[in-house]
């Protein structure tokens, strides 16, 4: 569903997705390749295409990492710092030639930027207050905290006070709700930015709109195709642990608890997330896959007596 309804939204969560499922796609490609050659190519270009998917999302870095831990649990110096070397080439190469371009516009002069600019710490601070999600009285606090020094100070004084102020079961508690407010929405925050600049309103309208009278059969289907989702990756992590494998589903579920963790941290909201979904889908699929093989009966004798029958 949010494939059709983030059509109508342009923003950088939806423009990144292509980059990040690419770059992982070329990176197996590049793993399964017999040729050095090929592989090389194919590293290169994986770290190209997270570069511009980071560039425009700061959050497609996971999958860079997550490539680097994958290459580090398989094994094999050689392997480890032929592929972590080339992609991270191949993603420098895009991170230096962008920032050398945004320099050379002279878009803002170093003064301005150590003014205006934000510090990390503030999104890390957003992220501790109430569900996680963006706060204006939060963007008002770091914008009137100074320089970016004296910004950067205030954000990690707030973020002090408020873990102190949660203590470890209520920091536990923030993290549950934070959890459930990025993860439950199946609409990935969409009925937030489709609005209606007519007078006049239709069916769609009706439905995808949050003041539409069937809205909560769209909010329905959405948040439940999503709790599918979420209980076959369960499934699929369960599978992985119970007959412990490393392959590129294992790759999968990496990315999917760095995105996880990472949103734990940092100031969240469903749309955040959306530019992993052919991730998720992917586990998903794995997890679908299981159960059908559980239910599977085992074949009798007889069944393996006719296919011998039939071989011969």
């Amino acid at each position: 569903m949010p494939y059709y309804t983030y059509c109508t939204y342009f923003y950088t969560d939806s423009i990144s997705m292509p980059f990040v499922i690419l770059s992982i796609y070329l990176f197996i490609c590049g793993y399964d390749s017999k040729k050095i050659l090929n592989k090389i190519i194919l590293f290169f270009f994986s770290g190209i295409s997270c570069a511009i998917g980071f560039e425009l999302k700061g959050s497609v870095i996971i999958a860079l990492i997550a490539v680097i831990v994958y290459m580090i649990y398989k094994g094999g110096i050689k392997k480890i710092l032929l592929g972590s070397g080339t992609i991270i080439a191949g993603f420098l190469v895009i991170a230096i030639a962008f920032n050398g371009l945004v320099s050379s516009l002279q878009i803002t002069d170093e003064e301005t930027l150590y003014r205006e600019q934000y510090p990390l710490t503030h999104w890390v601070m957003m992220g501790l207050k109430d569900d996680g999600n963006f706060d204006q009285a939060d963007s008002t606090f770091t914008y009137r905290a100074g320089n970016y020094d004296e910004k950067k100070a205030a954000n990690i004084q707030e973020i002090g006070n408020r873990i102190s102020n949660y203590g470890v079961f209520g920091l536990i508690n923030h993290f549950i709700i934070k959890a459930n407010f990025t993860w439950s929405d199946g609409t990935y925050w969409i009925s937030h930015h489709i609005y209606n600049p007519y007078n006049g309103r239709n069916l769609l309208y009706e439905f995808f709109l949050m003041d539409g009278n069937w809205f909560p059969i769209f909010k329905s289907i959405s948040s439940g195709m999503q709790l599918c989702m979420l209980i076959m990756i369960c499934v699929s992590l369960f599978s992985c642990v119970k007959k412990p494998r490393f392959d590129y589903i294992t790759l999968m579920h990496i990315i999917t608890f760095g995105v996880y963790l990472f949103f734990l941290i940092w100031e969240t909201r469903s749309r955040y997330i959306f530019n992993f979904t052919p991730i998720f889908i992917i586990i998903w699929a794995d997890g679908i896959i299981n159960i059908l093989n559980k239910l599977k009966k085992p074949p009798t004798l007889r069944d393996k007596l006719t296919k011998q029958a039939e071989v011969v």
